[in-house]
């Protein structure tokens, strides 16, 4: 299962690629990360890799995160 994960670093949003894995050893689940994606408003699908781009959970967040930029672009 992959997501992908935003921090705010000094005032601006940067997405992190993530994947969750079980560990059936300790019994709880790892997340590792798959790649560094850049600054928020400078993302697009093809910054994603490919077997990730059809992930629900990756394409709700782009979703958002381009409807955002339509709205600060027209204020």
């Amino acid at each position: 299962m992959a997501f992908i994960r935003t921090k705010k670093i000094k005032g601006y949003d940067y997405y992190y690629l993530v994947r969750s894995q079980w560990d059936p050893i300790k019994k709880r689940s790892t997340q590792h990360i798959i790649k560094y994606l850049g600054n928020a408003e400078n993302i697009n699908i093809k910054d994603i890799p490919e077997e990730y781009r059809n992930d629900p959970r990756v394409l709700s967040l782009l979703a958002l995160s381009s409807t955002a930029k339509k709205e600060k672009s027209n204020a």
